[in-house]
């Protein structure tokens, strides 16, 4: 079994990943919005699936930290448990509560993490918001030129479009204009 103090650099190693990962997703977001409004659709498909990547390995990253933060609060609640019964609710554990748990001078560097997570997926998803609209506005102009193209009578996209014969004219080097 794990000690304390492995178990707190456990959870800041998943904390810093976590941030590394959320920065990553930022700078994918932002090479995704630059595709969208050139029209890269290479770009955005490559940006799409980086994105779903990293969000993946947050996922993941996310559930360790939560398993350590939990088995830390097991831990103290087990350690209070005769003092104080309800200071640590291991179901209910976050950030603060954690950072309490660790003590000095871990107590800083978690809160710190927090709150550079925090400020890094508020910018994630601005970014993917304004990805969502760009999309949706590129669609949106898709639709309405689909519908124009299906609505205009008789043109040459339609069946009943007139297509003139096409007549094979020759040209001639000797033939005079």
């Amino acid at each position: 079994m794990a000690t304390r103090d492995e178990q707190i650099n456990s959870l800041l190693g998943c904390l810093h990943e976590i941030k590394d990962l959320m920065e990553y997703s930022y700078a994918t977001a932002m090479n995704q919005q630059r595709s969208l409004v050139d029209n890269d659709a290479e770009g955005i498909v490559v940006a799409t699936k980086a994105q779903e990547e990293v969000l993946r390995r947050i996922g993941e990253a996310d559930q360790r930290a939560a398993a350590v933060s939990r088995q830390l609060a097991i831990e103290a609640n087990s350690m209070l448990r005769d003092n104080c019964p309800e200071a640590y609710d291991a179901d209910r554990v976050d950030a603060s509560s954690i950072a309490q748990i660790a003590g000095s001078p871990h107590a800083q560097m978690i809160t710190a993490a927090t709150k550079e997570i925090s400020t890094l997926a508020a910018m994630v998803a601005d970014a993917n918001e304004t990805n969502r609209v760009l999309l949706q506005n590129g669609l949106d102009i898709v639709t309405e030129c689909l519908r124009a193209v299906a609505t205009t009578p008789a043109t040459v996209y339609s069946d009943a479009g007139l297509v003139p014969e096409s007549r094979a004219d020759v040209l001639s080097l000797d033939r005079k204009v």
